[in-house]
């Protein structure tokens, strides 16, 4: 936390203002790279470290009124991003974290969700709204399971 308010980074600060000023937790503003879509906008960032930082990543999630509508980042802030789960590195930390988030963005050329999401998000809408109870979902790489009570769960292929 000293290292990111003595060595400020262009478009990346520590929001000391917000309700979290934790060791454990901190909301990062971050500012859209110029002549980008995203360009002058400013998002926050929710950081939480668990006990195994630095060897395991950081929770990342966009938080605030501005999440970006971009096709990495979902509409309730989780942000699909290598870095932050299968290409972790020990020596990555918050403001090359922030970087690589901000280089995601200037990378998009229009504000679009991505087409699997919204797909997966109608699905499960049709489903819970003709549904008399709720069915249990599962999630996996290659699938969707849906079950109702006493029934053989379907399978749906991504």
């Amino acid at each position: 936390m000293g290292r990111m308010l003595a060595e400020p980074s262009p478009g990346i600060s520590l929001n000391m203002c917000g309700e979290i000023s934790t060791l454990s937790e901190w909301i990062i503003d971050i500012e859209g790279a110029p002549e980008t879509i995203y360009g002058g906008e400013i998002f926050q960032l929710n950081f939480k470290f668990g006990p195994n930082y630095p060897m395991v990543p950081p929770q990342v999630v966009f938080v605030g009124p501005n999440i970006p509508v971009n096709p990495h980042v979902y509409s309730n802030g989780h942000i699909c991003l290598s870095i932050l789960n299968f290409e972790w590195c020990p020596m990555l930390n918050v403001r090359t974290i922030c970087l690589s988030i901000i280089s995601m963005l200037s990378s998009c050329k229009e504000k679009v969700v991505s087409a699997g999401y919204a797909a997966m998000s109608n699905l499960l809408l049709t489903i819970f709204t003709s549904a008399s109870t709720f069915p249990v979902v599962h999630i996996s790489a290659d699938s969707l399971i849906f079950s109702l009570p006493g029934s053989f769960p379907p399978h749906y292929p991504l």
